[in-house]
């Protein structure tokens, strides 16, 4: 009786704790891999991402096709809880690289479970209308999560002179499970039987009009088409689907090849000690976390395209200064404040991008919503692959120049492909 009164959205709150941790362990793993008790270097930081990545890709397109078939949201949602616990608790007790490759591959096996879910939840729950304000208030409350699990990690290091690895998992281990009991009680599949009729959505490829698909209204909205002019043709929808694909991934393949060694980065060539790693990472969540406060507004009066292409153009920009930073010597206040400059531009560039990215596809399909989201997760994830793996070979070869340089090619030919989508949609 109780859940029953609680507000809508609560069920959001539930990945609190879960987000707490994994921002607090993800920025602590590549430190933890580098350390006296594993002995890792940076390309063991790229290899391990990048193994995780390719595990992953198979089971990407399953749980989607799962999520689809079953009409449950739930239970994976839950098993990524589940595993977060599971995972988190094996690099409390890691003691070699070994090991960590083996929880690299479980991170890759099972906590994808619930990407596709979480997603296909805010749909089925919530009406197109809303889309765009329910998935900011989402990644809004996990960016909360994820900025206190930061700062729990930076004062954890302040009472611990020497890093303690083990009981820091340990703790991110138990939030996990809170929030597998947190949403066990408090996220309630819906009944969604008639998002089993074998109907199709309405395929608008204005990316900015309202949207009205099957799983909401009755099968007469088909005709909803009809009142569009030039309504696309499948062709048209499967060329700009294929285009916005490709320019996702060259987005994530920059971002990955950025973000994945930039703690090392950080404490190997700028000299910044690792205890200020999270106060460093601490001002990119808080951003986001504001960020995703007026981006729904944003959408709203300028549309996603033009929201997407503002969040490109700050990210751009971010890359060309750090590929400068990268050659320059700095002092340490120097240093530290840039750097906390450009993850602050990133916190905003990606909490507008995000948002956008993630209204807009749902209104480029026809139908398969959950499939065609696993497909998004799987090319996002081979991105992750090639950007983690070759970044860190990269960084330990060329240097950082070229890591930063090569995010800012790939965020421009992004940022063509989007445009050049967009011009195809109007031809």
């Amino acid at each position: 009786m109780i859940v029953k009164q609680l507000n809508k959205d609560f069920w959001i709150n539930t990945f609190l704790p879960f987000s707490a941790a994994m921002a607090a362990a993800g920025t602590l793993i590549p430190l933890f891999i580098i350390s006296a008790t594993i002995g890792g270097d940076v390309s063991d930081i790229g290899m391990l991402s990048a193994l995780s990545s390719c595990v992953g890709l198979p089971l990407a397109f399953v749980w989607g096709k799962l999520t689809d078939d079953t009409g449950k949201r739930k239970i994976f949602i839950l098993i990524m809880f589940i595993s977060g616990f599971g995972i988190l608790f094996g690099y409390f007790l890691a003691i070699n690289l070994t090991w960590l490759i083996v929880l690299s591959v479980l991170s890759g096996l099972l906590l994808g479970a619930g990407d596709t879910a979480k997603n296909m939840y805010i749909f089925d729950t919530y009406p197109p209308t809303e889309w765009e304000e329910k998935i900011a208030k989402y990644q809004q409350r996990t960016g909360i999560g994820a900025c206190a699990g930061l700062i729990f990690g930076g004062l954890f290091q302040i009472f611990f002179i020497t890093i303690n690895f083990a009981i820091f998992f340990l703790v991110c281990s138990i939030l996990c499970g809170i929030s597998a009991v947190l949403g066990y009680f408090f996220i309630k599949d819906i009944r969604i039987d008639r998002i089993r009729q074998k109907v199709e959505r309405v395929p608008i490829i204005n990316l900015d009009l309202p949207f009205y698909s099957s799983l909401y209204t009755p099968r007469k909205v088909v005709s909803y088409e009809s009142q569009v002019k030039d309504a696309p043709t499948k062709s048209q929808i499967t060329s700009t689907l294929i285009l916005f694909f490709l320019a996702s991934f060259a987005l994530y393949l920059a971002s990955n090849f950025t973000f994945t060694p930039l703690p090392a980065f950080i404490t190997q060539e700028l000299l910044i000690a690792p205890s200020f790693i999270f106060w460093i990472f601490l001002g990119y969540y808080i951003v986001s976390v504001v960020g995703y406060t007026f981006t729904g507004t944003w959408i709203d009066k300028m549309g996603n395209r033009n929201v997407l292409f503002i969040g490109l153009l700050i990210r751009i920009v971010v890359y060309g200064v750090f590929a400068i930073f990268s050659i320059l010597t700095l002092a340490f206040t120097g240093s530290f404040a840039l750097v906390i400059l450009l993850l602050i531009f990133s916190g905003i560039s990606y909490s507008l991008m995000n948002v956008a990215l993630q209204n807009t596809l749902p209104r480029l399909i026809q139908k398969n919503l959950g499939e065609i989201l696993a497909i998004y997760s799987i090319i996002v994830g081979i991105s992750a692959i090639i950007g983690s793996f070759f970044s860190g070979f990269i960084a330990e070869t060329l240097g950082y120049l070229w890591v930063f340089l090569f995010s800012l090619i790939f965020a421009g030919i992004a940022l063509a492909i989007y445009y050049k989508a967009i011009k195809k949609k109007n031809a």
